[in-house]
């Protein structure tokens, strides 16, 4: 099996990629459904062509996409066939197929993506299965080149280099017959690899380990095929099969290119042998088109074994490079493709025999400034060397028609390859063949390399720079020649299935003073926008990530008056850069400089950089619109996109919300609009109160905003504003309409330049009413309606007025409405969002005096739900504490106890006020009986113990044991359950045990601990167990401590309890030196920080001094980080020597590590920021005391 593999930039990782794309194209020469030496009586696989006014026969013949010896057992005819024939057809041409390919994984397309295709747990099981199989890392891998090299087979010693079709394909070339495609070969690579394949779910079938079955498969179909007999085959295969709608499609096709063909010339067709039997079948077309098409007598007397490709007979043809100086031979016209290295390489797959054959040239020096010879062969050398896949097998000095380089043999991920490293008029020239070593050091492949030659390219003369504008880019620039053009698409990373970021790259080279030059330029994808150009600046060092390192830091640039960045850069470690990178709106330029002589420093001289100017933008084309769903146009640069909200918001007095947006081509900017219809229970006391509600929301606290202009357009009102990035100074034009019930928001993220253009006026003066429109009446009441559409059975009215309750501002006269409201059950009232409690809200708010007494009787109503009566007892307290609070405890205590869901609010008030609850004991404490109310209770009690300074002690200590006089009926319960973490249970105990640690020597805590200690489970309050008994003075083993003390998560804690109770002794010493504990500080520190992180993969680094005192220094990584993020922290100050440890604070301090930057370095600064936080602390510490 071949397999191809194109991973990132890596000088030479691409053998086994190639290998790859070969398979790949001979997948896709057949891609008919799958179907040796001896006599194969009714043999018919190969069919003539014949009557209907042909001169000569044509023939068709049935392969199979397989390596496997016995399917190659051709009757005499078959070659005789190819001999007799004019020219030759596969299904599709290969060398057409293989520029498409080419040209595909240059693109970089953002869907075609892996992980787009794949959940986590499915890329993770196909990667592990890859490495399985290949022992290598699956890495960047295109999903053609996984199909392919996961494609399970069964390989067999005596198995041919190549399948039937690429075998007969070399067979046909080597007797230099044209060669045809039947089909068009982009079409098919698009409907099997393409975007809208079904590539997606045959990646997804990969991941499944299913080898077993299919290689069983095409076993039972490869004994079918070796018959010959094409009617077994016809029978193997199912009707649904040979009725298929796509192969059906397909045969006709390649019906209309035979017959187009066989007038002019005779023709030998290679397709699969699926597509020849059946109604729909090649045989059966062509006879209805009125040909004869009969078998050919099949005997086996061992002519076909005489043919072969005879590379000696073909006509090798040179390929010439005269910007480069070279040329080389070989039978075929190799492929252009920048894939490889990101260099200009030419390369020609064989599909015939599986191997590649390929070149490409870097300029290294000039005449004026010659290259090293030596220094550039071992600097090739050295790249190979240094990745860790390379396995260098032998390397040799070789001399090819007078030019001196090395040649190397190389093993990559189990392929080989074999390399010609030479040096000749200041280029580096390499020449690479490969895949299976056996087809290496062939006469084929020595022809190759033999053919090597260089010669000195005509001297370009160095005239004056030129000035390139780009009306479209809207820029200016010097340059030493006219530039290059090179699109390249990156994925979006915002939006893995968005539009890819388009870059546009003008490249120029002077090849006198060895330098090149570039301008990028791009616009965010249609739709995005530049949001912060701050953290665009921030990130100038990831646009070369793991491709060089910056000298210095950036310093900040204004060009035309837009800021940027200018930073010096050594590309790969070797080449001088200067980049600078500019932001004007939603377009970012990138401007690079770079030395292509190895450690050469950049030249002054030239004026790249300052000539750059930002030039006038082309005037856009204008289009009005009819927007989506209202009466309203406006006008955009683009055909709008219209993004409708999927889920309504009920919540919100803005409805059925649409978003269109269009891009400005010519700039980049991104212009905006939205619409949404104000909700017929919204009320306001007039228009202008809702913009000026509206208009804050707009400008975030970031911002500024400037100022706020009434204006007209069209005979529409509306408001205009401007704000102010605080951080940026970019400023942001926005406008919003409101125009009886409909209401426009238009928006653009574009230059300062041009926020008032013409361009920009012209779409924000562009909104018409096309039609008129219903008025609405804002300021009447809406209580009314609201109240009755609650009971609607039309579901959009009640959540209509289910949602109006969180936003409609009830007044005092219109609670008649909310207690009618209140009056009826509804069957959502269970809920937190149920239309009863969302009323109970709005008596939170407005009320008056017949408040309380409405809910008081709402509370002792029979048919109320049991999930309303906490929240009508909070509201009762919330609405007037004074009056509340007795009528509350009256309902509590008086009546039967409820079964309420969730109990928080129930007991809110209590917690709002203890002192009621200790004024109240004895009416209170009984409620504890209540299962439902205890976890609850228990949290008051508790607050209660906490009070720092006391005041409840008495009250807790004298009524403790009626307080915990349900304590071991709940252990015991808790322990018995399967699932101790729910918190039914597992509060109550929590309690308990804080409770426990108040009031120390109780008979109970010995007991009750016991049976935690007993269970011995971490996750089962084992560590507050241990603590409780420390407090209480109980024993506890050392097995026990041992086991808390081994957990990272656990040590501290305990390690402080043990501190208080004098018992540190008991702490194992590898726990107690200052580097261990100085690591259990950072570690606490950085759970401290965020509760969801942890810190992974925590090491020391060492240890720096100042002034006397000991600061250790340790990395880790955070679970949320990326890979290669570390966090860099200190823990200290530490006296040396001292076996004092210091539970106060974690003394700890952590920021990111920064790349470029020594840790001992960056922890010398950390100090600084360390001692401020200490000190910090310390005093806040003392305030609290």
């Amino acid at each position: 099996m071949v397999k191809f593999y194109l991973s990132q930039f890596s000088a030479f990782s691409f053998s086994a990629g190639l290998k790859r794309l070969l398979t790949a194209v001979l997948i896709l020469l057949f891609i008919s459904p799958v179907i040796a030496q001896q006599q194969k009586k009714d043999y018919t696989l190969l069919w003539r062509i014949s009557g209907k006014g042909l001169t000569k026969p044509s023939y068709l013949f049935g392969t199979m996409h397989v390596k496997d010896k016995r399917v190659f057992g051709f009757s005499d005819s078959v070659m005789l066939a190819i001999q007799k024939s004019e020219t030759f057809a596969l299904e599709v041409h290969p060398d057409t197929l293989m520029s498409k390919m080419f040209a595909t994984l240059a693109d970089k397309e953002s869907r075609r993506g892996l992980r787009d295709m794949l959940s986590p747990e499915e890329y993770a099981k196909i990667a592990k299965r890859f490495k399985q199989k290949n022992g290598y890392a699956m890495g960047n891998i295109d999903p053609m080149q996984l199909e392919s090299v996961m494609r399970p087979e069964k390989k067999n010693p005596d198995d041919k280099k190549t399948f039937i079709d690429a075998f007969l394909y070399g067979v046909a070339h080597g007797m230099n017959k044209p060669i045809y495609g039947l089909e068009n070969a982009a079409q098919q690579f698009d409907g099997y690899f393409g975007a809208n394949s079904d590539i997606k779910e045959r990646i997804k079938n990969l991941v499944d380990d299913n080898d077993k079955e299919i290689i069983n498969s095409e076993e039972e179909m490869i004994k079918i095929y070796s018959t010959g007999n094409l009617n077994k085959l016809a029978a193997y295969l199912s009707l649904s099969e040979l009725n298929d709608d796509e192969l059906i499609a397909r045969n006709k096709v390649m019906l209309n290119s035979i017959v187009s063909h066989i007038h002019n010339q005779s023709l030998f067709s290679a397709v699969g042998a699926a597509h020849l039997p059946g109604p729909h079948g090649l045989i059966e077309l062509l006879r209805n088109t009125g040909y004869t098409v009969e078998p050919v007598k099949a005997d086996f007397t061992g002519v076909a074994n005489r043919f072969n490709t005879d590379y000696t007979k073909l006509n090798w043809k040179p390929y010439v490079d005269n910007e480069n100086g070279y040329s080389f031979e070989l039978p075929f016209t190799p492929e252009k493709t920048n894939i490889f290295l990101g260099l200009p390489s030419v390369i020609y797959t064989d599909i015939s025999n599986e191997v590649f054959f390929g070149a490409y040239a870097i300029l290294k020096g000039s005449d004026t400034k010659p290259a090293d010879e030596n220094a550039v062969l071992q600097s090739m050398v050295n790249v190979f060397k240094k990745n860790q896949d390379n396995h260098i097998v032998s390397k040799k000095p070789v001399a090819v028609n007078g030019i001196k380089g090395t040649e190397i043999l190389m093993r990559t991920n189990g392929d080989y390859l074999r390399l010609r490293v030479l040096f000749s008029n200041n280029f580096l020239y390499l020449l690479y063949a490969g895949t299976q070593l056996e087809n290496l050091y062939t006469p084929y492949a020595n022809r190759f390399f033999n053919s090597f030659k260089t010669f000195k390219t005509a001297p370009k003369a160095n005239p004056a720079w030129i000035t390139f504008k780009n009306d479209t880019g809207a820029f200016a620039v010097h340059l030493p020649s006219e530039p290059k053009l090179i699109v390249k698409n990156i994925p979006n990373p915002i939006a893995r299935q968005g539009e890819p970021f388009s870059m546009k790259i003008y490249l120029a080279m002077d090849s006198v003073n060895l330098m090149t030059y570039l301008v990028r330029y791009n616009d965010y994808p249609k739709g995005s926008y530049l949001a912060d150009k701050n953290k665009l600046f921030d990130a100038i060092g990831n646009e070369f990530k793991g491709k060089g390192s910056m000298i210095g830091k950036p310093h900040k640039i204004v060009v035309d008056g837009y800021e940027g960045r200018e930073v010096d850069f050594k590309l790969l470690d070797k080449y001088y850069c200067r980049l600078r990178l500019l932001v004007r709106g939603n377009r970012t330029y990138l401007l690079m400089k770079q030395n292509i002589e190895e450690e050469k420093p950049l030249p002054a001289g030239d004026d790249f950089l300052e000539s750059f100017k930002m030039i006038s933008y082309k005037k856009p084309q204008a289009t009005t619109y009819n927007f989506e769903g209202t009466d309203f146009s406006v006008t955009t640069f683009e055909k709008l996109r219209f993004i409708r909200d999927s889920v309504a918001n009920y919540r919100s007095f803005l409805k059925n919300s649409v978003t269109a947006y269009s891009t400005n081509t010519a700039s980049g900017g991104v212009y905006g609009v939205e619409h949404t219809n104000i909700s017929k229970y919204y009320r306001a006391a007039h228009v202008d109160s809702v913009y000026n509600k509206l208009i804050p929301k707009f400008v975030p606290y970031t911002d500024t905003l400037l100022k706020v202009d009434t204006i007209v357009v069209n005979n529409i009102t509306g408001r205009e504003f401007i704000s102010q990035s605080k951080s940026t100074g970019d400023k942001k034009r926005e406008r919003l309409f409101i125009d009886n019930g409909d209401l426009f928001y238009m928006t653009a993220h574009i230059a300062d330049e041009e926020l008032f253009s013409e361009t920009s006026n012209e779409f924000f003066n562009s909104l018409k009413k096309v039609r008129d429109t219903q008025p609405i009446d804002l300021s009447s009441s809406k209580a009314a309606v609201i109240i009755n559409d609650l009971v609607s059975a039309d579901s959009v009215l009640n959540q209509g007025a289910k949602g109006a309750l969180a936003y409609y501002d009830f007044k005092k006269d219109e609670l008649p409405y909310v207690y009618k409201g209140l009056q009826t059950s509804y069957p959502a009232d269970s809920l937190y969002g149920g239309p009863g409690r969302l009323l109970l809200n709005v008596l939170n708010k407005t009320h008056d005096d017949k408040t309380i007494e409405v809910l008081s009787a709402l509370y002792k109503r029979a048919d109320i739900n049991d999930n309303m009566k906490p929240q009508i007892l909070k509201t009762i307290v919330d609405v007037d504490k004074k009056k509340g609070y007795p009528v509350y405890l009256d309902l509590l205590t008086g009546g039967p106890a409820f079964k309420a869901r969730y109990n928080y609010d129930t007991f809110a008030p209590l917690n709002d006020s203890l002192d009621f609850v200790q004024a109240n004991y004895d009416r209170i404490i009984p409620l504890l009986k209540n299962q439902k109310f205890r976890s609850s209770l228990l949290s008051v009690f508790q607050s209660m113990a906490g009070e720092k300074d006391g005041k409840y002690d008495n009250l807790i200590r004298t009524h403790f044991n009626d307080i915990t006089a349900f304590a071991n009926a709940d252990l015991d319960k808790y322990l018995s359950k399967t699932d101790s973490n729910s918190t039914d249970m597992y509060t109550p105990v929590y309690y308990y045990l804080s409770l426990m640690k108040k009031v120390k020597g109780q008979p109970i805590t010995s007991t009750f601990t016991a049976k935690l200690l007993k269970r011995n489970d971490i996750n089962k309050h084992l560590p507050t167990a241990v603590a409780t008994r420390i407090e209480n003075k109980l024993p506890v083993s050392d097995a026990v401590l041992n086991k808390l003390l081994d957990s990272m998560v656990q040590r501290y804690d305990l390690m402080e309890e043990l501190s208080k109770a004098k018992q540190l002794a008991r702490v194992p010493a590898k726990y107690k030196t200052q580097a261990a504990f100085a690591k259990l500080c950072v570690y606490q520190n950085a759970i401290a920080n965020d509760e969801d992180e942890s810190a992974e993969q925590l090491k020391l680094l060492g240890s720096i001094t100042d002034k006397g005192k000991l600061f250790y220094v340790f990395s880790y990584k955070l679970y949320s980080e990326d890979e290669d993020l570390r966090e860099l922290a200190i823990s200290g100050p530490y006296t040396p020597g001292s076996s004092k440890l210091d539970f106060t604070s974690y003394h700890a301090y952590e920021e990111q590590a920064e790349k470029g930057l020594t840790w001992q370095k960056q922890a010398k600064r950390m100090i600084v920021e360390l001692k401020k936080q200490n000190e910090e602390l310390q005093t806040s510490a003392k305030d609290v005391e």
